[in-house]
């Protein structure tokens, strides 16, 4: 028996019910935090070295070698601690803890005691080894409630971010869709003012042509009047020709009539 031995951690007294767990660094604890503890590779309680738990060695301090009957009744505590530690370090390790999931992790680990532990196991080291178990399922699901306001308060904040950036962006959205409205009723009476100022000139442009059409008929018909007049000039300048040639070719033959008979006239002198 070691003299004043304690666990490390449960600081309950090692012996044959404890078995004591010695570390490489020369810590002492029972085999159920040992192998808690250090399955999982967490540093030594006292100086905090990195252990692991092939690196622990297990101590006798009861070198009698004690009957076949009485070992097999003191190992069967032992393996069915170590059995049902095992199955809450599995079950730890495998479940994607979530706060609201502790109650059904607490169950399952009672469900696996009641299963292993027979009438006559010794549940007090057990217990003692639970404890551990449940002080670190405590920290953790402590540790994912606040986790999970943590991100609770993230996502409250993102989404009332996300909400303002919505309200700029439909504040925006309605300022662009009044100015597309203003530019719209602005080019359209722009757009109204140029076709009635279009339809102005084109009316403008119809009477015009209008009038010109009436113009040039009416020239057209002076023109064909003035045309049969000037015909009718050419036609009578020709027989005035025609007439002042003939007087011009009337009137030299008088001349030279006259010349004749001038000259005849002198002769009888």
């Amino acid at each position: 028996m070691l003299l004043n031995a304690q666990c490390t951690i449960c600081f309950e007294n090692l012996g044959d019910e404890l078995p004591p767990m010695a570390t490489q660094c020369g810590h002492l604890y029972c085999l159920d935090c040992a192998t808690f503890c250090f399955a999982t590779e967490k540093p030594c309680a006292t100086c905090r070295t990195p252990q692991k738990l092939g690196k622990v060695i297990k101590l006798f301090p009861n070198y009698t070698a004690p009957d076949a009957s009485s070992r097999i009744q003191r190992d069967q505590p032992v393996e069915a601690g170590d059995e049902i530690m095992e199955s809450a370090r599995q079950l730890l390790a495998e479940t994607s803890m979530q706060a609201d999931d502790a109650e059904a992790v607490v169950h399952r680990i009672l469900h696996s005691i009641n299963e292993t532990a027979s009438p006559n196991f010794d549940i007090r080291p057990l217990l003692r080894s639970l404890g551990t178990v449940f002080s670190e399922l405590r920290s953790e699901i402590q540790r994912l409630r606040t986790l999970k306001e943590t991100q609770l308060e993230r996502d409250r904040v993102q989404i009332q971010e996300l909400v303002q950036q919505v309200e700029r962006e439909r504040s925006h959205a309605k300022d662009d869709i009044r100015k597309y409205r203003q530019a719209y009723k602005q080019r359209k009476a722009d757009l109204e003012e140029e076709k009635r100022v279009m339809q102005d000139q084109l009316d403008k442009a119809r009477q015009s042509i209008v009038l010109a059409t009436t113009q040039l008929q009416t020239n057209q018909h002076e023109l064909t009047r003035l045309t049969g007049e000037v015909d009718q000039l050419r036609k009578s300048s020709l027989r005035y020709q025609k007439k002042y040639h003939a007087l011009r070719q009337s009137q030299r033959s008088l001349k030279q009539s006259a010349s004749v008979r001038i000259d005849d006239e002198l002769e009888v002198v």
